[in-house]
């Protein structure tokens, strides 16, 4: 017996005894399925991606994870994109430093354009310090 079956006065009797419908486990777990997303979307609030005239620079998170490669030191500039990827214009920089360290751009829109802007600043960075040098 439960609460209510001690609490009951001597000439009350149960008549019925309802209980929770498992539906409440769905929509708890559904409740969890949803926290992970708006985690995920404040994190994302968070970062920033920039290519400056000395460097690639990414920042994510409150507490400001920050990765940068100076453009003298990159090795590669690739891209990674899926079909989905493809189709709705998103994918990943994937930016390589000669000490074998990565920053990855994640999710960024028309990616091989911003490869390209990349290779043209590492361009105009080596003619410049080619002309530094004469």
């Amino acid at each position: 017996m439960g609460y209510i079956g001690k609490t009951l006065a001597s000439d009350e009797l149960i008549l019925s005894k309802f209980e929770i419908h498992p539906i409440i486990y769905v929509e708890c777990i559904l409740f969890i399925w949803l926290i992970f997303p708006i985690y995920d979307l404040i994190k994302l609030s968070y970062v920033e991606y920039a290519l400056t005239n000395k460097r690639v620079v990414k920042k994510a998170g409150i507490i400001r994870n920050t990765k940068e490669i100076r453009l003298p030191e990159v090795e590669t500039v690739e891209v990674k994109q899926g079909i989905i990827g493809r189709f709705f214009g998103y994918g990943n920089v994937i930016i390589t430093s000669t000490g074998s360290s990565k920053v990855v751009f994640s999710y960024v829109p028309k990616p091989f354009q911003a490869k390209e802007d990349i290779g043209s600043q590492l361009i105009r960075l080596k003619k410049s310090n080619s002309n530094n040098r004469l």
